[in-house]
């Protein structure tokens, strides 16, 4: 069975720094250590001025946080600052008490991730990849069925020789026939520049997400 934390006078807090302070203070009356915001928040208001320091004790001791714990720290109206050694002697109790704390807690977090709970993160892990991996591939094969349809889509290259014309309309003069292919081969070269830019990115994206899937 543990020992009931140690009950502080406010006198045995008011010595040390404004850092050492305000440490000691959260530690005493709130048993764990000052957040970011209480801390900025109490050097403003302490900072070179150690007559504060009461003020500080009162406001923080007084908390809603403070007496859920049972009001650790007592604070008179006035109070002079204990003898330093007694008051370090104090605060090293206090100190020691918070650490065995947060290790048992470590303890308690380390036990549940290696036991049941461990296996159940693990299997959440492995389903997660598992439905990314499904995700990777579907977006894959998307791509591909794209890749198929745009090249599907293009319009086939015109041979040497063959005038482009609509069925059942003959080219009657040379020179037509000449100027047909011509067109023909234009247009051919157009709709084939128009889907390479099209498979370009295309065809890059489907390279980087094969990438990433996992091997085998």
């Amino acid at each position: 069975m543990s020992a009931p934390p140690r009950r502080l006078d406010a006198a045995e807090l008011l010595h040390g720094t404004d850092h050492e302070f305000i440490v000691n203070m959260y530690l005493a009356a709130l048993r764990r250590w000052p957040d970011a915001a209480g801390y900025r928040r109490f050097l403003g208001l302490i900072a070179n001025r150690p007559e504060r320091r009461m003020d500080a004790l009162r406001e923080v001791a007084g908390s809603e946080e403070a007496r859920r714990l049972g009001a650790l720290v007592t604070v008179p109206e006035q109070a002079l600052p204990a003898d330093p050694n007694l008051a370090r002697d104090a605060m090293m109790d206090v100190r020691t008490e918070v650490l065995q704390a947060d290790i048992e807690r470590l303890r308690e977090a380390v036990a549940l991730l290696s036991g049941v709970a461990g296996a159940e993160v693990a299997e959440l892990g492995r389903e997660l990849a598992e439905a990314r991996d499904a995700e990777l591939r579907g977006e894959i094969n998307a791509l591909r069925r794209e890749l198929a349809e745009v090249k599907a889509g293009a319009a086939p290259a015109v041979e040497p020789g063959l005038p482009m014309a609509e069925p059942g309309l003959a080219v009657a003069e040379p020179g037509l026939e000449s100027l047909a292919l011509g067109l023909a081969r234009l247009l051919d070269a157009q709709v084939t520049a128009q889907v390479t830019a099209r498979l370009a990115p295309l065809e890059e994206r489907l390279r980087q997400l094969e990438a990433r899937l996992p091997p085998g």
